[in-house]
């Protein structure tokens, strides 16, 4: 699983949005796919930011085996 962008690209991109540029135009310009900027942009209508979502733990089974090496 990738790492989250960062705020500041988060934050350049929210500011781009606000002031009417295209979600794909804003994915051009800041250089990140135009999937995920058309998912940024569907999560700021829905929600109004972009805080990013919690990073899953750890597969516990994976854990308990570590014990062992």
């Amino acid at each position: 699983m990738p790492a989250p962008l960062s705020p500041d690209i988060r934050h350049r991109f929210q500011v781009l949005h606000r002031e009417g540029h295209s979600a794909r135009e804003i994915g051009r310009c800041l250089l990140i796919p135009a999937a995920t900027a058309v998912r940024f942009a569907a999560c700021l209508r829905e929600t109004g930011n972009l805080t990013p979502a919690d990073v899953p733990p750890i597969n516990r089974a994976i854990q308990k085996e570590s014990l062992f090496l």
